[in-house]
């Protein structure tokens, strides 16, 4: 993955920042923490995680595919890898 310094670092932070709240969670359930806190918790996380998700997909397709679409040779791949996100986002959300 090649990143700009500037979006590396957003990345990077919110990757951290999804650690810490793993490492919450697994302190909440370790301490039996209520249910529906925990619950929370989870959905935070997996927000966080959508949310990285789209940083590195926008990333992708700003760069690479973008790239792969100026060329005839990869042009066609790169449609291939952009159908393939979107299978991937449709059986994931």
């Amino acid at each position: 993955m090649v990143l700009d310094q500037e979006k590396k670092k957003k990345v990077v932070r919110r990757a951290r920042i999804i650690e810490g709240q793993i490492k919450a969670l697994g302190t909440g359930i370790d301490n039996e923490k209520y249910c529906v806190d925990l619950l929370i918790q989870l959905r935070a996380i997996q927000n966080s995680l959508k949310g990285l998700g789209r940083l590195i997909l926008q990333n992708h397709i700003s760069s690479h595919v973008k790239h792969m679409l100026k060329h005839e040779t990869t042009g066609e791949k790169a449609v291939d890898e952009l159908v393939k996100l979107l299978e991937l986002s449709d059986k994931y959300n």
